[in-house]
């Protein structure tokens, strides 16, 4: 799935969570502080988009060859400068999209519908990895951070300081993994009745070919694999075992909105509370833990999950 195809299923989510024809939903990984185009910048994108697809080819070719690699890596990472290369994203219309969806959320003043919603340990590695096959120097390293937070930019590089080791490409993964996935998601789950998770189970098979960096690591997406048992012939019997204990719980859920029963499950999951914000971690053995990054997840909420123009 695209990241503008998770955006589409996000917003999505986030309607119908206020449905009240709608029950419960067992949902995992999503883009929520994925910003959606509001109608002044799509009307803009679009005008750029027709002028291009009215050019002649050999103008179109020329223009396209004028792109350096580097430099398209280099903004491919913050949301607003991924979506003015797909002008036909999804757009804060007003009429069905009222507002980014994480604000939509946060603003809520009532009781939202029971979900399960979680995080993989290293859900931005992958992306990181992949844009950048090369070591991250410093200077790109703060070069980013300014481009992605602005004004908060010097606040972010005091928190989070250029790692020593020269290559900044893990500490990148770790906060776009806070940033864009964990912390933004911990707004959703305290607006609703929510079971958290965070998956920490690497793959325990060749199953990522020419990604390697993933091996050995819990990759976005990892756990799907084990929760829709579609590994299943692959796995070790320790994977078959998380995979049969994660949809157990889910299925439990889909029937009673409680993933303890009826069938018997290995470790109780508690519901999360604020202030005491326990969650399941999948990993061997399965555990209960709590406040997942909290003190890291506390700094994000003071910045913001959007990336602010200049």
């Amino acid at each position: 799935m695209t990241d503008e195809e998770k955006q589409d299923v996000a917003v999505e989510f986030g309607l119908n969570a206020v449905d009240p024809d709608y029950q419960s939903r067992g949902i995992g990984t999503l883009l929520y502080n994925g910003a959606v185009r509001i109608a002044k910048e799509y009307f803009n994108a679009q005008r750029v988009y027709s002028y291009i697809i009215r050019s002649k080819r050999n103008q179109i070719e020329w223009c396209l060859r004028q792109g350096f690699m580097d430099t398209g890596r280099l903004v491919s990472l913050p949301p607003e400068v991924q979506l003015q290369a797909k002008p036909w994203a999804p757009v804060v219309d007003n009429s069905i999209v009222h507002g980014q969806l994480i604000d939509i959320i946060d603003k809520t003043r009532f009781r939202l519908k029971p979900l399960i919603i979680g995080t993989v340990t290293e859900e931005a590695l992958s992306y990181i990895y992949e844009a950048w096959s090369e070591p991250v120097s410093n200077i790109l390293y703060s070069v980013l951070s300014f481009f992605t937070f602005n004004v908060n930019a010097f606040k972010t590089l005091k928190r989070f300081p250029p790692d020593k080791s020269g290559d900044q490409r893990s500490l990148l993964s770790s906060i776009a993994t806070e940033w864009v996935f964990a912390c933004s998601t911990r707004v959703f789950a305290r607006k609703t009745p929510s079971y958290s998770y965070v998956f920490g189970y690497p793959l325990d098979f060749d199953a990522w070919e020419n990604m390697s960096y993933c091996n050995n690591h819990a990759c976005h997406a990892v756990e799907l694999p084990f929760l829709f048992e579609t590994a299943w012939s692959n796995t070790t019997d320790t994977g078959r075992w998380l995979s049969k204990s994660m949809a157990t719980y889910w299925t439990n859920f889909a029937k009673t909105q409680d993933p303890n029963k009826p069938e018997i499950v290995p470790v109780e999951w508690p519901r999360t509370i604020i202030g005491n914000e326990k969650y399941i971690y999948f990993q061997n053995p399965i555990q209960i833990e709590a406040d997942s990054m909290k003190d890291d997840c506390d700094f994000w909420d003071t910045i913001g999950y959007k990336v602010h123009d200049f």
